[in-house]
């Protein structure tokens, strides 16, 4: 059985072994981030991806793909759902209708039902689109690329090892321009390979 190895390369700190290796280094890989980040949500983000012993090629493949994909817009988190949203649009023109029978101006009740539609139309958009890029990125993309996962304070790929036909073997590379956290992640990871 081939030990797992540490090493630097380019602009970060590359594990390669097995999966138990990966698995175990991806936690590590976690505890140093949060001690130089302060960004939580990208720790709560990587957290989220990392490889787990129970995890599947497939499992990280999903999880790449979600992560890869557009974020939720505000618009969508206010979205009250399509039949809410329309009924309240119904309102709107309602109130037009009664303004225009009362002589009065109805330009801000169907202002308001045309913003309306507007919404539901950007929110179930947005939704397909994320629904087709996840599709792309998890059939195709990550066919011929590594697993990936990235932040503005670091990126981290995972890729199975292609040099021996049937090898068991990964890497996992993380990238970080702070060079105290990579001597820092270089350290940790050496210590959890040697025990």
């Amino acid at each position: 059985m081939t030990k797992a190895k540490v090493k630097k390369v380019n602009s970060g700190i590359q594990l390669t072994g097995n999966w138990d290796d990966i698995c175990n280094g991806s936690k590590t890989m976690e505890e140093v981030i949060q001690r130089f980040s302060d960004n939580k949500k990208s720790v709560d983000n990587f957290n989220g991806w990392r490889p787990r012993e129970t995890d599947t090629e497939k499992e990280i493949a999903e999880k790449t793909a979600e992560k890869a994909c557009i974020n939720e817009k505000q618009i969508e988190r206010d979205f009250d759902g399509t039949e809410g949203e329309l009924e309240k649009a119904g309102k709107n023109i309602k109130k037009s209708m009664d303004d225009i029978y009362h002589r009065k101006n109805p330009k801000d009740g169907l202002k308001n039902a045309s913003k309306i539609i507007g919404k539901v139309i950007g929110v179930k958009s947005v939704s397909s689109i994320r629904k087709i890029e996840k599709l792309i990125y998890e059939h195709i993309m990550l066919k011929f690329n590594p697993y990936y996962f990235d932040t503005e304070d670091f990126s981290v790929s995972l890729e199975k090892n292609k040099s021996i036909i049937g090898d068991k073997r990964y890497k996992l590379t993380l990238n970080n321009n702070d060079e105290k956290f990579r001597r820092e992640l270089k350290k940790n990871l050496e210590q959890r390979v040697d025990n």
